[in-house]
């Protein structure tokens, strides 16, 4: 009879998880590169891990689930803030009976649905523009 230990589950999960989320970096680059184009390997690393905590606190537990759920917090926000129907998506997704797969296709349908299928794209805010220098708070050169 073959025995495995939870420690020996726990390195096989952590290697699933691991070959995940470097599926998921690569797929965000090449699908999403304007999202991702200011993101360093490690912060993208970084956003996919949080995106399994959160997806795992919603009930969310299924690679492909968990993948769709990590590009809607990227397209949309960490908490779906810039989702259109930011409710009534945040509703579904805490509905406790449901099973995860079908809230995230329930989600992602709905604002594929409310955007026409285009991606919303955020742009960093400009920096503000330099104080403009009045006549007083010009400098007057020493040397003449």
């Amino acid at each position: 009879m073959l025995t495995i230990r939870e420690e020996q589950l726990g390195r096989f999960r952590g290697i699933r998880i691991q070959k995940f989320v470097d599926n998921m970096i690569g797929y965000i680059r090449r699908e999403y590169p304007i999202h991702c184009a200011s993101m360093k390997k490690s912060a993208i690393r970084e956003f996919i891990h949080q995106s399994i905590d959160a997806a795992m606190r919603l009930r969310i537990d299924t690679e492909g689930a968990i993948g769709v759920f990590t590009e809607l917090r990227l397209l949309y926000g960490e908490n779906l803030e810039r989702a259109p129907d930011r409710e009534w998506v945040r509703n579904i997704l805490a509905h406790r009976r449901l099973p995860g797969y079908v809230k995230v296709e329930a989600v992602q349908n709905r604002l594929s649905e409310k955007t026409g299928g285009r991606l919303l794209v955020s742009f960093p805010e400009a920096p503000p523009p330099p104080p403009r220098r009045t006549r007083r708070t010009r400098r007057r050169s020493v040397v003449r």
